[in-house]
C-alpha cells in the first residue's frame, strides 16, 4: 500500500507592506469644519452688513444735514428782501436752477407755494433773457461775479426791474456755480429815469434862457454909451421877468 503524499509546504509569509487605507474624517471633524465655515460666512456677512449700515447711516446723516441747512437758508431768505438762488452750469452747457427762495413768488406776485423757478422763467422778457445768457457766458468764462439788471413782467402784467449780483466758483468736474440774490430795483430805476428826465428838462430850459438873453443882446443897440446899453438891457430883462410872472400867475 502506497504511503500518503506529504502535505505541500505552507507559503512563506509575505514581507511586503499592506496598502494604506484612505483617511476618512470622523463625523465630529466634519461637523467642526462645517461649523467653522458657517462661522466665517456669518462673520463676513456681518462685516459686510456693518459696512453697508455705516455707509447708509452716513448717507442719511448727510441728507439730514443738507435738509437742515436748506431749512435754515429758507428761514433766512424769508426775512430778506428779494430772492436767493443757486445756478449750476454743467460742462455740457446745461443750466439748472437748483435753488430759488420763495421771495421770487413775492416779487412776481405769484401765489405762495408756486414753483419759483418756473415763475422767473415765465416773467423774463426776451431782451432780458438774451442779456442774461450773455452775462452768464462771460461770467463762466472769466470767473468774474455776475452783475445784471433787466426787466420782467409780473403775473398781473406790471413791469418790474430786477437786479442780480452773484458770486461764481468752479467745481472739480468742470461745472460752474453761481450763488446770488435778486432784488427789486424798480423804484431806483424809476428814480434814475426821473432824474434823467429832469436833467434834460433843466438843460432844455437853460438853453432857452441863453437863447432869450442872446436875442436881447442882439436887439439892444451897441453904438451907445455903456451906461445906456446896460440900462436898456436891464429894462428888457425886467420886462421879460414881469411877462414870465404874469404867465406863471395865470
Amino acid at each position: 500500500m502506497a504511503a500518503p503524499a506529504a502535505p505541500a509546504p505552507a507559503p512563506a509569509p509575505s514581507t511586503a507592506p499592506a496598502p494604506a487605507q484612505p483617511w476618512q474624517p470622523s463625523r465630529l471633524t466634519m461637523l467642526a469644519t462645517m461649523a467653522l465655515s458657517l462661522g466665517l460666512m456669518l462673520a463676513l456677512l456681518l462685516a459686510c452688513r456693518t459696512r453697508q449700515g455705516r455707509a447708509a447711516q452716513q448717507r442719511l446723516a448727510r441728507a439730514l444735514a443738507e435738509r437742515e441747512a436748506e431749512r435754515r437758508l429758507t428761514d433766512i431768505a424769508a426775512n430778506l428782501p428779494g430772492a436767493l438762488y443757486r445756478l449750476v452750469r454743467a460742462p455740457c452747457g446745461r443750466l439748472t436752477c437748483t435753488y430759488m427762495s420763495e421771495g421770487m413768488n413775492t416779487l412776481l406776485g405769484e401765489p405762495s407755494g408756486s414753483s419759483a423757478r418756473a415763475s422767473i422763467l415765465r416773467a423774463l422778457t426776451p431782451e432780458t433773457r438774451a442779456r442774461a445768457e450773455a452775462a452768464l457766458q462771460h461770467s463762466a468764462t472769466t470767473l468774474t461775479p455776475l452783475v445784471l439788471e433787466g426787466d420782467v413782467r409780473t403775473a398781473d402784467g406790471r413791469r418790474l426791474w430786477l437786479r442780480t449780483m452773484a458770486s461764481v466758483h468752479p467745481l472739480p468736474d468742470g461745472s460752474v456755480v453761481w450763488d446770488g440774490v435778486l432784488l427789486d430795483s424798480t423804484e431806483q430805476r424809476q428814480a434814475e429815469e426821473r432824474a434823467t428826465l429832469l436833467a434834460r428838462e433843466v438843460d432844455h430850459r437853460a438853453k432857452n434862457i441863453m437863447a432869450v438873453v442872446r436875442s436881447l443882446l442882439l436887439l439892444t443897440p451897441r453904438d451907445v454909451p455903456p451906461a445906456q446899453f446896460v440900462a436898456s438891457l436891464d429894462g428888457r430883462l425886467c420886462a421879460m421877468a414881469r411877462a414870465h410872472d404874469l404867465l406863471a400867475g395865470g
